[in-house]
This record gives structure tokens, C-alpha cells and sequence, in this order.
């Protein structure tokens, strides 16, 4: 997801602003309270919401805008080579003197002739032809050669440009800093000029205000970024693939039709210079005579001419030695070409590390924002200058990761310019450490949340909490015993935390089908307020079902099709046993996205991946989202044991718990 800002180095922010009459009623503290939590959401929302895989292809492969190209030498070349290739050497020669001018002693023509003459050696026909083969092969290697230069000239272009899609980013972190940083000045400056403060600490604040101005200022400096101002991306931490891209290089078949066309010029030439062709002249023709001079000489002639020079000994060839030279360099390109890669993958590593460390360096600052966050919610008393700082180092470490980034980039483009590989995503591997959401978690985690720990915590203390355990899915109860406008509202919030809520209905008899319709009404009218609904029907548990599994599952698999049917756009996901026959498991991937396996009543784990893998075989694994009961488990860290090995021994990614008191310990 990206979000546009139309004016980056002009950007208000209408959370942070503030006027006269706002800071007449505050003190200056709930002023500084209220712009440092108003940055942090809006920084750490831009992190979050323009975190985007696809943007690494089109980082790496956007086009320049300056279209290089060789084609106009290639069509020159190509069309000598069509010219000389229809010159067959035939020639239409005459001749006309009168008989009182002297003939020259070497001149065996007629004083008065018309000849058809086909030349064959010298400026001939195969003369010709080898000329003419010369030029085409020469207008294929330009090709070749215009490919690789086009390849040099793009990810040369690119190097440049990469900074341009990390502008926008810069430029609104160093916005919100300069906002912020200004608010902190005016308290800072009041507090100076009243004897409350010192003169450094003033300079500290001067210092990040001028800062992020020269950096707004040379972000908007250049004209031909003003577009890319308007997008803010922060891609994934990347790195190649060394080996994947070496094994190209090897495979590339560019060079070695290069060499293999230029070792054919040279065999070529060998042939026309070293050969009877050299010199050699053959010359066939059918000529009249006429007789002006009424010499008796008036016939039709037909013959041949030739000229064949006689040398004595022969200059050593030095055509095999430039053969072996044109190997030599072939071998020696591609070894420049492995060297200097792994060189350049060598520099991508150093950058690698100093980008890892630049993402911790942010965690840890977000984790101590986060605890201001938690403490705020619960009415902890706390410094609002230490708040102020931490803060302030969270920015800085948000826009220097961002720098990092940029340069990190740049080096892997610097590998494809290199190398002279064409870019692909299949050489790029995603780094597994998102900065923007990094709790040593594996996987996608949601959680299940019943009605009386919905009701006990406020709002605001359950997005922490979710936040804070790396949970991006809440599966909400939607019973009438939940409290309905808290519910409203959370629903209302969530996507600011960037959380994903389905409300959960269900009740048994709802699979049978006298009690379809009361379903369908209870799924459409909460999908007025959310577009994901979670299914906790569990016909299992009915006592129909115990008479006749087959014919309650066959109406529980007709009421999920009429929902989908009536509510096509809707995000469905539904709770199942591990005990269902397959081919019910496998009618439910055409009506839901997702299927919740209620892996409970065990803490057996090689037994729950048992269960899991007999799932997989009907259930895709991006559908598929493990259940687990607190139950089972004596705290979270004997859970999180558990998820890792499930995911290890399984694959899936995707886990769900069943109750939040694992997390509180109540």
C-alpha cells in the first residue's frame, strides 16, 4: 500500500498543528505530549503502510528516461551487406576509337566493342559475397554489442535514480521531525529565556530544526524528483542470490556469439587475403566487335581472362594466433566479469550488515516508543523530555535506515551493471527482518477475543497489547454480551494500527437447514460494519450429527455456499476440526479464504503436526491458520515453542490463539 502528500517540503500536519488559542488552554507539557505521540503514529504508520515487496522490481528495473540506442549503425552496416550481397559482379563494358589514334601496346580490346563481363575473384562476385557477409556479421555483432552497452547505460541511469524513490520517504520523516523539533523549540525557547534551561540545550533543537530544513532543501532541489516527492516507499532489505547470478553469467550467451562472429571475420579473412583470391583476377565475357574500319574484323567473341600473380614462399599466417588471442580474451572477459561481481557482492554485504544494523537500531527505538505508549495507557507518570528523546532518536533511526536503504539498493543494482546480467526477481532473496514489525515471532499471528476480555480492556489497551505481541488479526466475538458500541468503535480504529478484525458469529444449529436464513441475516448485518465475518458454527458438536455426519455436514457445506453466493466480496473464514472427512475439507476452499484448525486438546506436538499435514492435503496452506488453546500451554514462552516447531516441521506460517490471558498471565 502507498499513500501520496502533495506538498512534502510545505507538509502540515493537522494532528500536530496547534495556534493560539490551543496553547492557551494546554500547559506546554500536554503540547509536547500531544505532538510527540501525533509523530510517532504518523511516522510509524508511513513505515508500516508503504512497507511493499513489489517494490524492489520496480525499483531495480524502472527505465530511464533518455532511450540509448546503436540501430542507425546497425541499419548502415545491414544495408552495405544487402548491396554488396546483389552486386554479382556483372558489368556492361564498351569501347569506341577511331583509327588514327595510336593503341597502346597493352590494349587487346577491339577499337570498337559491346561486352557482358562477370568479374568472379577481385571485385567480383565471391568478392563481393565475402564483403557482403563481412558486413552482416559485423551489423550482428554491433547488436550485441548495443545490447550490452544499452545494459551499461540503463543500470548506470538506474544508480542514479535509485535515490529518487527513497525521496519521498525522506522527505515526509524529515517533515514530521522538523514539525515536531520546531514544537519542542518553542518550549525549549520559553524555557531558556525564563531561566529554566541552558543555552546547549537550546542548540540541540537548533540543530535538528536546521538539519531537516537542508535536507528538505536538497530533497526538493531537484526538479525531476518532484513527482517521486508524492510517494513514499520504504522497500524490504534485500539481498542476491552470488551464486544464481555467477551461473548466468557463465550461461551468457552474448560474449560467445560475440567471439564466435568475430572468430569468422577473421577465418573469412584468412581466406580472401591469404588465398588464390588475393591478387587473383577472373574474368568471364561474351563481346561484338564491329568493324567501323572496315578491317574485316567483325565478330561475336566469348572467353575468359585471368591474372594470377606468382609469388615465392609465403608470409607466415597469423591467423591461428589471433584465434587463440580472440579465446584468450573470451575467457579472460568472463573472468573479469566473476571478479568484479563478487567484489561488488562483497561491497552489497558490507551494506547489508550496516542496513540489519540500522533496522535493530529502529526496533529497539520503536520498542521504547512503544513502552511510552503502554505506560501512557495505563496512566504511568512519565518525563515528557525523556519521551521527547527517545522520540527524537526513533525518527533518526526511521530516516537513517532510510538512507541505508537507499545505498543498499544502489549497490545491488551495482551487481546487474557489473555483472551484465539482466535483472530479475529470481536473483534477489527477500530479508526475512521487517523493520516495521519485528517481535522474533515466525509466521502471521491472530488472536481470538472473547467477550469478556473484549469488554474488561479499553480500546486503546488492547491495540497496545496487539501491537505488542506482533498480532495483526483480531477474531472478535459479536454475541449480544460484547459491549456493541466499544465494538463499533474498535472496528472504526483498527486500520490506524493496521489490524485486521473479523467479528465472530455462529451458532450450532445454524447447519441445519431450517435455521440458513437467520444465518445469512446475522452474516449481512455485521458486514455492515466489517467486511470479515469468522464462522464458529462447529456443526460437529450437534446431536444431529451423531445420527447423520454426512447429511450435517452436507448443510453446513450449502449454507457456507448460499453466503458466499449472497456476499461475494466478503472475507470468510471459518473454525474447523481435524477430524472432518476430506472430501468436506476440500469442499470448503470454493466458499471461504480461510480455515481455522482447532488444534486443541492435546500438547502433543508431533501428534498436532500429524493432524496439520493430514489438513494440508485438502486445505491450501496459504488457507490454512493453526488454532491453538491456552489450555494447553503453561505461558507464552512454551507456546511460542510450540508454534516454532509446528512451523518447522509443517511449513505453515499462519497461527491463531485462542484466548488473549496467555499474553496477560490472568
Amino acid at each position: 500500500m502507498r499513500f501520496c502528500v502533495s506538498r512534502i517540503l510545505f507538509v502540515s500536519f493537522t494532528v500536530l498543528a496547534f495556534n493560539a488559542s490551543i496553547v492557551a488552554a494546554k500547559t506546554a507539557e500536554q503540547v509536547l505530549w500531544d505532538n510527540a505521540l501525533a509523530s510517532f503514529d504518523v511516522a510509524q504508520q508511513s513505515l508500516a503502510r508503504s512497507f511493499n515487496n513489489e517494490d524492489v522490481s520496480r525499483i531495480l528495473s524502472a527505465e530511464c528516461d533518455l532511450e540509448w540506442t546503436n540501430k542507425h549503425e546497425v541499419a548502415a552496416l545491414e544495408g552495405q551487406s544487402s548491396s554488396l550481397s546483389k552486386n554479382y559482379g556483372l558489368e556492361l563494358r564498351g569501347g569506341y576509337t577511331s583509327s588514327n589514334i595510336e593503341q597502346r601496346a597493352d590494349n587487346d580490346d577491339g577499337n570498337t566493342y559491346m561486352e557482358l563481363s562477370w568479374d568472379v575473384l577481385r571485385n567480383g562476385y565471391l568478392d563481393n559475397q565475402y564483403k557482403a557477409t563481412d558486413f552482416r556479421r559485423q551489423a550482428a555483432i554491433q547488436a550485441l554489442s548495443g545490447k550490452l552497452k544499452k545494459h551499461e547505460f540503463n543500470y548506470q541511469c538506474r544508480r542514479y535514480n535509485v535515490a529518487k524513490h527513497f525521496s519521498g520517504m525522506q522527505a515526509y520523516l524529515n517533515a514530521i521531525k522538523l514539525e515536531f523539533m520546531e514544537s519542542v523549540y518553542r518550549v525549549e525557547k520559553d524555557a531558556y529565556f525564563s531561566g529554566a534551561s541552558y543555552l546547549d540545550e537550546l542548540l540541540i533543537s537548533e540543530e535538528d530544526i536546521l538539519l531537516a530544513r537542508q535536507n528538505l532543501a536538497r530533497l526538493n532541489a531537484d526538479p525531476y524528483w518532484q513527482k517521486s516527492l508524492e510517494s513514499l516507499v520504504n522497500p524490504p532489505s534485500i539481498d542476491v542470490d552470488l551464486a544464481a547470478l555467477l551461473s548466468q553469467i557463465r550461461e551468457n550467451k552474448d560474449f560467445v556469439e560475440i567471439s564466435r562472429l568475430e572468430r569468422l571475420r577473421i577465418q573469412d579473412k584468412y581466406q580472401s587475403d591469404e588465398s588464390f583470391l588475393a591478387g587473383s583476377r577472373f574474368r568471364l565475357f561474351l563481346r561484338k566487335e564491329f568493324d567501323l574500319a572496315r578491317t574485316g574484323n567483325d565478330e561475336l567473341v566469348a572467353g575468359l581472362r585471368f591474372q594470377l600473380p606468382l609469388t615465392f614462399g609465403s608470409a607466415a599466417s597469423q591467423t591461428e594466433s589471433r584465434l587463440n588471442q580472440l579465446e584468450n580474451d573470451l575467457s579472460h572477459e568472463h573472468w573479469e566479469l566473476i571478479a568484479r561481481t563478487r567484489a561488488a557482492y562483497q561491497s552489497l554485504q558490507e551494506q547489508l550488515e550496516r542496513t540489519t544494523t540500522q533496522q535493530y537500531r529502529l526496533l529497539r527505538a520503536q520498542e521504547r516508543m512503544r513502552r511510552v505508549l503502554s505506560y501512557a495507557t495505563l496512566d504511568v507518570p512519565l518525563d515528557i523530555a525523556a519521551v521527547n528523546v527517545r522520540l527524537k532518536n526513533y525518527l533518526d533511526a526511521a530516516i537513517e535506515l532510510i538512507q541505508v536503504k537507499e545505498e543498499l539498493y544502489r549497490r545491488v543494482n551495482e551487481m546487474f551493471l557489473v555483472s551484465r546480467v539482466e535483472y530479475s526477481d529470481k536473483f534477489i532473496k527477500i530479508n526475512a527482518l521487517n523493520e516495521t514489525n519485528h517481535r522474533s515471532r515466525p509466521g502471521q499471528r491472530s488472536a481470538y477475543i472473547w467477550s469478556e476480555e473484549f469488554n474488561r480492556y479499553s480500546n486503546q489497551e488492547l491495540f497496545v497489547l496487539l501491537q505488542t505481541k506482533a498480532i495483526k488479526h483480531a477474531v472478535i466475538s459479536a454475541s449480544d454480551k460484547v459491549n456493541q458500541a466499544k465494538l463499533f468503535q474498535f472496528l472504526k480504529e483498527a486500520d490506524r494500527y493496521q489490524l485486521q478484525v473479523s467479528q465472530l458469529l455462529g451458532e450450532g444449529h445454524w447447519a441445519l437447514p431450517e435455521n440458513h436464513q437467520r444465518a445469512l441475516a446475522a452474516v449481512e448485518a455485521r458486514s455492515q460494519y466489517g467486511n470479515s465475518i469468522h464462522l464458529d458454527i462447529e456443526p460437529h458438536m450437534l446431536a444431529q450429527y451423531q445420527q447423520d455426519k454426512v447429511a450435517v455436514l452436507n448443510d453446513y457445506i450449502a449454507l457456507l455456499a448460499s453466503i458466499r453466493l449472497r456476499n461475494p466480496m466478503l472475507n470468510l473464514s471459518i473454525s474447523v476440526p481435524h477430524h472432518w472427512p476430506r472430501e468436506v475439507l476440500l469442499s470448503l476452499n470454493d466458499y471461504v479464504d480461510q480455515v481455522y484448525l482447532m488444534a486443541y486438546e492435546t500438547t502433543d506436538l508431533d501428534q498436532i503436526s500429524a493432524r496439520i499435514k493430514q489438513v494440508l492435503s485438502s486445505i491450501p496452506m496459504d488457507k490454512l491458520v493453526v488454532a491453538l488453546r491456552k489450555e494447553e500451554f503453561s505461558d507464552e514462552l512454551q507456546l511460542e515453542n510450540a508454534i516454532e516447531t509446528l512451523s518447522q516441521s509443517t511449513g505453515v506460517t499462519q497461527f491463531a490463539v485462542h484466548k488473549l490471558g496467555i499474553f496477560t498471565q490472568e
